[in-house]
């Protein structure tokens, strides 16, 4: 048979004292009960801190309360830190928010401690979700001229919200430096100098969840263009090349187009492929004469236009028109005409030889197409000097003559007379020869040579000269027949 007996013991603690009989050993056992526990409400001995993360980084807060018996823990949240609602399953002393979220930022959490002696609460934590600067507009490359403003812009999303900082490099992104005072979303450049052409600038955003570099954007600093050096008139031969050439400075460095004008620069032309800073005429022609051409430069910045070259195209003169053999009567005219191309227009003044073409004299004022030999007397026009004067007398059918020319000594003689069909060397209306004797014929082509001292005369243009020299007498005879004196 068992029994248990318990008796009572000061401060309330109880002996149990059992006695245990085992019939088949006869043995007693006692059992002793330790005292019982002191209960004690709970107090929090760990609060929980406030802290920081980043949406989807989990979040976690920790609280210990001590009491008899343990007490029991229940988180609790709020969005206002005056409701409070208790967190499903958020029993033990530490809670994690798995993943927070941006809209969870602010909420404050607090543990409950609770026993059979009371309740105990810890004070509120604050869970703030931050949110890392997210670039959401990138700056754009610029293109500005040197003196204008240069602006650049950019936009980031981020909670907080994020701040903004410019940095700029000169090195093509190796090195960056901060833009001083540069701290707002859109920065501006003034008065922005050539020297700045090419350099970088990017926007750094921060918050305290970290921080977001944009894409660097590009600085084009252009300068309008300039000709420094103008291209000069040309003078070509005909079938030459010819070549002008121009220079200039810009930013960036302005292209080249050549222009061409044959109206004296009321219109102008571009010359296709002429995109060079010098322009070649590979072979020029009469038609080109005149022509102007001229270079436009041109870059984003704007454009210059040099002054105005001229081409001049010569060409040598190209005898068009021959002068012809001419017969003349004594006393009558003579012409020759002559005509010839060629630029400029070329200019004429005849000549004149009296020795065959050996050597040639410039006529006087003979500087028309048209040369006119007027009152042409004998020896002329082929007879040399060409302003010989011929005078003639006759004698018992001889023929004396004189010819005279400045610079000269003059020639005196009688012209071969030949009877029985000879021939007279006489044009036949001058001297009239016939008077005399029906018989005789005539030289319609004759020269008074007053170099040579001699008379030269042919039948028909194509025989050859026949040559007459006067004898001693015979030129005595012209000079008492025509003495230098007379008219």
């Amino acid at each position: 048979m068992d029994f248990r007996r318990l008796s009572a013991v000061a401060a309330g603690a109880f002996v149990a004292i059992i006695a245990i009989i085992a019939a088949a050993t006869s043995a007693f056992g006692l059992i002793a009960v330790p005292a019982a526990e002191t209960l004690k409400a709970p107090v929090v001995k760990t609060q929980p801190k406030s802290l920081s993360t980043q949406v989807g980084v989990p979040a976690s807060f920790t609280s210990l309360a001590t009491g008899t018996p343990t007490p029991s823990v229940q988180w609790q949240s709020s969005t206002n830190g005056t409701t409070w609602t208790n967190v499903a399953g958020a029993t033990s002393s530490t809670y994690t928010v798995a993943s927070p979220a941006l809209a969870e930022s602010g909420t404050q959490f607090r543990a409950v401690f609770s026993n059979s002696q009371g309740t105990a609460i810890s004070s509120a934590a604050t869970m703030t979700v931050v949110e890392k600067p997210t670039v959401t507009l990138q700056p754009a490359e610029v293109t500005v001229t040197a003196g204008q403003s240069a602006k650049f812009e950019s936009a980031a999303t981020g909670t907080p919200t994020p701040t903004v900082q410019w940095q700029s490099s000169s090195n093509g992104g190796s090195t960056w430096a901060s833009v001083s005072g540069a701290t707002s979303p859109t920065l501006t450049l003034t008065n922005v100098l050539l020297a700045a052409n090419g350099k970088l600038y990017r926007a750094v955003w921060t918050n305290s969840g970290g921080e977001a570099i944009s894409q660097p954007a590009k600085l084009n600093v252009q300068s309008v263009p300039a000709v420094t050096t103008q291209p000069s008139s040309s003078t070509v031969e005909a079938g030459q090349p010819a070549s002008f050439t121009v220079a200039g400075t810009g930013t960036p460095t302005p292209s080249v187009q050549w222009q061409a004008t044959t109206n004296g620069g009321v219109t102008w032309t571009n010359i296709e492929g002429a995109t060079s800073t010098t322009y070649t005429i590979p072979a020029t022609s009469a038609e080109e004469n005149g022509r102007q051409l001229r270079a436009v430069l041109t870059n984003g910045a704007g454009s210059a236009t040099s002054s105005a070259a001229t081409l001049t195209v010569r060409e040598k003169p190209t005898v068009t028109l021959q002068p012809v053999e001419a017969t003349s009567v004594v006393g009558q005219a003579a012409v020759f005409e002559s005509a010839a191309s060629g630029l400029p227009a070329p200019t004429v003044h005849w000549e004149v030889s009296t020795n065959g073409g050996t050597s040639w004299a410039a006529l006087a004022g003979a500087t028309s197409a048209k040369l006119t030999l007027s009152a042409v007397s004998a020896g002329m026009p082929n007879s040399g000097p060409t302003d010989a004067a011929i005078e003639s007398t006759t004698s018992f059918g001889n023929y004396e003559f004189r010819a005279d020319a400045p610079g000269y000594e003059p020639l005196y003689g009688i012209l071969p007379l030949k009877f029985n069909g000879g021939y007279l060397a006489l044009d036949i209306l001058f001297f009239a020869p016939a008077a005399f004797f029906n018989l005789r014929e005539v030289y319609p082509f004759y020269e008074f040579d007053l170099d040579k001292k001699n008379v030269r005369y042919k039948i028909k243009p194509e025989d050859e000269w026949s040559t007459a020299v006067p004898l001693q007498a015979e030129e005595l005879r012209a000079k008492r027949a025509l003495p230098p004196n007379k008219p």
